[in-house]
C-alpha cells in the first residue's frame, strides 16, 4: 500500500482471458447432463452455505409478481399445482432447484443456512434458519427449517448482504474450504456500499 512509480500494464491477451473464463454451454437433457459439466469445468467439491432474504420488501416484490402475495406466502397442502404438489413460494422453489442441482458435491451434506433483514436482525446481523443454530441436514432440512422460520419471523430490512456475506467469510476462515453462498432474495438493496464492501472482502475467501 505504499507509494511507487507508476508503469503501465498490457491487458490480458483475450485468449489467456478465455483459458481463465468460459461459459458452459447450455445442451442438458437432464440433472446428470448439468452436475457432469459442472465437474468438467472443475468444479468437483464445495461447501453450500444458504442466506435468505426476510426484509419487507419481499411483500412490495409479491403485490407486483406474485398473485398479490408475499413472495414468502406459504401455500396450505391442499393449495397443489398442475403436478398435484403442495404450491411452493419463489425462495422454496429456488431453495429446491439449487439444492438438488448442487447438493451432490456437498460431501457431508451439511449446510449452514440463515436468514437476514428480519426485524431481530434487520440490517445488522443473521440468524440460523435451524432453532439450533447448528448446519441443516442437506437441501430438505433447509426447506423444513425455512418453512418454520417464515412463519414466525416479522419481515423489516433494509436490505444488505453484508451480514450474510460476513457470515460466510467467518465459516470459511474455519474450514477453509472452497464455498458457495447461495443468497436467495428479492434483488432489492438498501445498503448498497456494506454490500459491496464485504464482497471485496470476501474476494480474499475461497
Amino acid at each position: 500500500m505504499g507509494c511507487s512509480t507508476s508503469s503501465s500494464v498490457a491487458p490480458p491477451h483475450p485468449q489467456t482471458l478465455a483459458r481463465r473464463f468460459f461459459s458452459i454451454p447450455d445442451r442438458f437433457k437432464s440433472l446428470s447432463d448439468l452436475q457432469d459439466s459442472l465437474r468438467e469445468a472443475g468444479l468437483e467439491k464445495i461447501s453450500l452455505i444458504f442466506a435468505v432474504d426476510f426484509t419487507g420488501s419481499n411483500t412490495t416484490a409479491g403485490v407486483r409478481t406474485f398473485d398479490g402475495l408475499s413472495l414468502h406466502h406459504l401455500f396450505a397442502e391442499n393449495e397443489t399445482d398442475a403436478r398435484g404438489e403442495t404450491r411452493m413460494n419463489p425462495y422454496q422453489q429456488i431453495i429446491r432447484t439449487l439444492g438438488v442441482t448442487l447438493e451432490y458435491l456437498d460431501d457431508d451434506k451439511l449446510i449452514p443456512a440463515f436468514g437476514f433483514g428480519d426485524a431481530e436482525t434487520k440490517g445488522t446481523d443473521v440468524f440460523s434458519l435451524r432453532e439450533d443454530g447448528l448446519p441443516c441436514n442437506g437441501f430438505e432440512d433447509v426447506l423444513a427449517c425455512y418453512k418454520e422460520q417464515v412463519q414466525s419471523r416479522a419481515l423489516a430490512g433494509p436490505t444488505t448482504f453484508g451480514p450474510a456475506i460476513r457470515k460466510a467469510i467467518e465459516i470459511v476462515r474455519e474450514t477453509n474450504e472452497y464455498t458457495l453462498l447461495v443468497i436467495v432474495a428479492d434483488g432489492q438493496v438498501n445498503m448498497p456500499e456494506d454490500t459491496i464492501s464485504a464482497i471485496q472482502e470476501a474476494s480474499n475467501y475461497p
